[in-house]
């Protein structure tokens, strides 16, 4: 592994790509990029220094993983492949046009490569996980878009984070920049998140694994999103950790009060609890921003848990006799609720 790569080829060898064969199956330049990233990936979680591995190797193989994907962004491969640049054989004439492209690639892999911080392993295992970044960060395009956290509109030019519908291959469940809780395979990439600067640097490392658009936003809007990031109180699992609710209303530091209940009461209770076990299966993604919202799954499941009717059991031995779509099923259990 070259000590401080000057070229393109220099990056991509510092990630064991070193024939252009390497991409013979790939149609666009995403797909090379895909491919890259699947490569850099694996080579990153096995010199990870928390496993044991060099830390100078890992910087070497992060900043050229960085630069290769900065370039894309940029518009700036070659004949856009990034084949062009092993189709010569030894690294020469062939590799880039000219010196001042050379120049600009060798300052930006010696800023990525000076880095002395080291995202967790826990990050690259994540990141290992997700062929295509989980969520999006852009400018609203228009204000109709609605807020799937707090129901409110989404002001046009206004930054709003979407999650990835892995069946549709797009981005949806929109929420204001407000509204998104940092998820916690986010937080595991930051690697100093009360330095708004070593944070935008953490973020724009990002781009292409775990978040995509970040280099489409102005400096202002990227800066507005690095102070959302650092603020715990935003995060995922973090200090806004909500206190079990049980269905009847109470916390978790009720329980074991009035235990002598009739057993007429506990068939009731027991009723009830059934339903509203049934009813909260009704919880789904579409109902979450980010797997990661603790204290949002317990609102939604709080406000279903709380009706204290009960449909008939009837009606739900007519909805399963009628062997429909689950989707038609919990429309069906969504009207029984709205109706109460």
């Amino acid at each position: 592994m070259s000590e401080a790569p000057k070229t393109v080829r220099g990056c991509l060898d510092d990630l064991d790509v070193t024939e252009s064969t390497f991409f013979d199956d790939c149609l666009t330049l995403d797909d090379e990029l895909k491919k890259i990233k699947k490569v850099w990936r694996k080579k990153a979680l096995q010199c990870h220094p928390d496993k044991g591995g060099d830390t100078a190797v890992f910087r070497c193989v992060h900043a050229a993983w960085d630069v290769l994907r900065d370039l894309k962004e940029a518009d700036n491969v070659r004949g856009d492949s990034f084949a062009s640049y092993l189709a010569g054989g030894s690294s020469g004439d062939d590799d880039i046009p000219d010196d001042d492209m050379d120049d600009n690639i060798n300052d930006l892999y010696e800023r990525y490569a000076k880095s002395t911080s080291v995202p967790s392993y826990e990050y690259y295992e994540a990141a290992a996980e997700e062929d295509v970044p989980g969520y999006k960060v852009e400018p609203a395009k228009s204000g109709r878009s609605q807020c799937t956290k707090c129901g409110s509109i989404i002001e046009k030019d206004s930054i709003r984070v979407g999650s990835l519908d892995k069946l549709a291959g797009s981005y949806g469940r929109w929420n204001k920049l407000g509204c998104w809780r940092v998820p916690k395979k986010v937080q595991a990439g930051l690697t100093n998140h009360l330095d708004e600067d070593v944070t935008l640097r953490d973020l724009l490392s990002m781009e292409e694994v775990l978040i995509t658009g970040l280099y489409k936003l102005s400096p202002d809007q990227q800066r507005i999103f690095v102070e959302h990031v650092c603020d715990e109180n935003n995060w995922a699992g973090g200090k806004r950790k909500a206190k079990a609710i049980m269905s009847d209303g109470s916390t978790t530091a009720s329980m074991g009060v009035d235990k002598k209940k009739s057993k007429k009461a506990k068939k009731s209770d027991s009723k009830s609890a059934a339903s509203s076990n049934i009813v909260a299966g009704l919880v789904s993604d579409d109902d979450m921003s980010d797997d990661d919202t603790d204290y949002n799954i317990n609102d939604i499941h709080e406000r279903y848990a709380k009706s204290t009717s009960v449909p008939s059991y009837e009606s739900y031995e007519a909805a399963a006799g009628d062997d429909v779509p689950a989707a038609d099923f919990e429309s069906f259990l969504h009207s029984l609720i709205g109706s109460m």
